[in-house]
């Protein structure tokens, strides 16, 4: 039992996946309280709520646990990393993709979740940063642009609440076919790379969209790497084997580069950078990108 002095903060995004209902937020919190917390609820009613909420009243809790998608938690971590404690934060996921969740062995049911959260190890976790012309942002577990990243902030919320994760994956076959290269040179600690590329993330996951899965001996998510990922546009005929392939998890051969690095940086040199995904949201984005990992930065209970 936890003391209860302990404060917990349960930040939840109602708006989430399919709707999160008052009923199952009550009965987290009844796990919460008889494993000792004092509950405090917060619910999110706009974009970045999660982020301000984190980073104005954080310190004066003992945990913070959200509710809610990928993007609900990459708005926590933001508001505890412009925070002056380093609270321990704990992830229910229910979203419609919910990468990280499953990456990290969180159950997809939300009571078995809030029971790991509320009595869970505290570990440290590699986050990345992520810099343009416009300055710095934080993402948790990916930052990619290409075939299917555009599903997760271009697909309607009404059609991920009706689809849920099935959303994701209809919509990002359908995109692969239509997707057009860019032009895109990048440095690593190691080695560069120029092509024409379909999809390149730089990534500390193990899964990205339901789409792409890495093994678990080639991702660790707290040794100071991010696993960059690039695949080069094919001639339509060679969709169908490169799809084969994604869904195998068959990487590091002619179409598909799989590399461990501290740091990327991307240059456009046909003109401007494209469209940005970070941790399934929208990131406009101008000149040379930079990603780096930032080594056990956060505090995950799981």
């Amino acid at each position: 039992m936890q003391s209860t002095d302990n404060k917990l903060l349960f930040i939840v995004n109602p708006y989430a996946g399919k709707g999160i209902k008052d009923k199952k937020v009550q009965k987290i919190i009844d796990v919460f309280e008889e494993d000792g917390w004092n509950v405090t609820l917060y619910k999110t009613v706009a974009r970045a709520d999660a982020t301000k909420k984190a980073k104005e009243d954080g310190a004066d809790f003992d945990r913070i646990v959200c509710l809610g998608g990928d993007g609900t938690l990459n708005e926590v971590i933001c508001g505890i990393m412009q925070c002056e404690k380093q609270v321990p934060i704990g992830y229910i996921p229910a979203g419609s993709a919910n990468d990280l969740g499953s990456s990290i062995g969180l159950p997809k049911n939300n009571i078995k979740a809030a029971k790991i959260v509320s009595k869970g190890a505290i570990r440290e976790h590699d986050i990345a940063s992520f810099t343009d012309k416009n300055g710095s942002k934080t993402f948790v577990y990916i930052a990619s642009f290409g075939a299917f990243t555009e599903v997760s902030w271009g697909t309607s919320q009404k059609i991920k609440k009706a689809l849920g994760h099935s959303a994701y994956v209809l919509g990002g076959v359908k995109a692969f076919f239509n997707i057009h290269g860019t032009h895109t040179h990048i440095e690593t600690d190691s080695r560069s790379f120029d092509g024409n590329y379909i999809f390149c993330a730089a990534a500390n996951t193990l899964r990205a969209g339901g789409m792409y899965r890495f093994k678990q001996a080639e991702v660790d998510m707290s040794d100071g790497l991010l696993e960059l990922v690039l695949i080069s546009k094919p001639a339509v005929y060679q969709v169908p084997r490169l799809l084969t392939r994604l869904l195998r998890h068959k990487f590091n051969n002619v179409d598909i580069t799989f590399i461990h690095t501290k740091k990327a940086v991307f240059s456009f040199p046909d003109g401007d950078a494209p469209i940005f995904t970070l941790d399934g949201e929208r990131a406009d984005t101008t000149g040379d990108i930079t990603v780096e990992c930032i080594h056990g930065k956060v505090k995950l209970v799981y």
